[in-house]
């Protein structure tokens, strides 16, 4: 047996033994083996120039037997978010998957359907996966909405949760990256953006914190879906941008021909 891991709940908070979570869930597709690139690693390969962004060929990783996941969460969460809200995001997922399969969209493209959905379970369970791969606390206003059930009191005013259909090879899983832009001929202002992400076929989540910086996001605003009920069905109209990815960079979407590659 592996050693126990021991730490703070990225959910409630409370030190105790830590329990793997897939993100995303088992049930939607990760289950197989993937190699893990650290972070560090990474920066050192975005420092080498004449290396393309989607070229891994020799990179140090971390091989996986059971998916992309961390130990993040303690039992009684890991059990509650799952009971509760993980159903809603495999038959999503699992619904998307089969729609990609059979249209095929090419990437940039959008797609737009009508689909009977619990939406409140399905943002809860999307935050809990945002919740695993940021340091607790994330928020602890998205750990209470998580927690308590009945809730549909996101606070709206100070995330966006933005979704997109992903058929990139390349998994994300990128904690809080903050964002600059400096002044140039066309922008005299320092911009910052904070963002969170998740890409892993066939979707992919941002989660933006609010400010007066933030004009555009990637993929569609999905935030609404905390109006509704829990556990209530309804009927939801919406279409999703079609993305891929060919790099590890924090919201880059681009095609390899998108690339300045001489």
């Amino acid at each position: 047996m592996g050693k126990k891991k021991e730490g703070f709940c990225h959910i409630c908070g409370e030190y105790v033994e830590l329990t793997f979570e897939h993100i995303p869930p088992k049930q939607s597709g990760n289950c197989s083996q993937v190699n893990e690139i650290s972070g560090d690693v990474l920066m050192a390969c975005f420092a080498d120039i004449e290396r393309l962004p989607w070229d891994l060929k020799g990179l140090k990783y971390k091989q996986k037997q059971k998916g992309m996941g961390k130990h993040t969460l303690c039992q009684r969460c890991n059990n509650n978010t799952g009971s509760w809200y993980g159903e809603d995001y495999v038959i999503f997922s699992n619904t998307m998957a089969a729609l990609l399969a059979k249209e095929r969209p090419q990437p940039n493209m959008g797609v737009s359907f009508t689909i009977e959905m619990r939406p409140l379970n399905f943002i809860k369970q999307v935050l809990s996966l945002f919740c695993s791969i940021n340091k607790y606390p994330l928020n602890t206003n998205i750990s209470e909405f998580i927690l308590q059930k009945e809730s549909n009191e996101f606070i709206n005013d100070e995330y966006i949760l933005s979704m997109f259909l992903y058929i990139g090879s390349i998994q994300k899983l990128f904690g809080t990256s903050i964002l600059c832009s400096f002044p140039d001929k066309d922008n005299d202002k320092f911009k910052t953006i904070s963002v969170s992400e998740i890409c892993n076929y066939p979707l992919g989540f941002c989660l933006y914190k609010r400010n007066k910086d933030l004009k555009d996001i990637i993929g569609t605003d999905i935030t609404y879906f905390s109006n509704y009920a829990v556990d209530e069905y309804s009927e939801v109209n919406i279409s999703l941008p079609v993305l891929t990815s060919n790099s590890f960079l924090p919201q880059d979407y681009r095609l390899k021909n998108q690339f300045n590659v001489q």
